[in-house]
């Protein structure tokens, strides 16, 4: 999951704030972007979330890809989904089965 600096205080934290969270999130913000229109820099942060929301981890920005796999690749590709409220992520629980 990727998360703006204000949707983590705002939709995440509310599930999870305990220190080492906390400091899970400063440790691995992510990829930067730079907004052309005010000159600043927009950094995301990135998070594993189970699908019933009882795990909660702030994640680095760098994934594992195909090649690191050999022939085998353990991750199946989902379509992208974008949601307002992390209780949203329970109606798509049928994407991560199997």
């Amino acid at each position: 999951m990727e998360c703006t600096d204000e949707e983590v205080r705002n939709k995440i934290l509310p599930y999870r704030s305990d220190k080492d969270f906390l400091d899970a999130i400063e440790r691995k913000i992510g990829y930067c972007k730079v907004n052309p229109n005010e000159n600043e820099r927009i950094y995301t942060n990135f998070f594993l979330v189970s699908v019933d929301m009882k795990n909660i981890q702030s994640f680095g920005w760098v994934y594992p890809y195909s090649d690191q796999w050999n022939a085998y690749n353990p991750f199946s590709e989902i379509e992208v989904l974008n949601f307002d409220e992390l209780e949203e992520l329970k109606n798509h629980q049928h994407l991560f089965e199997d």
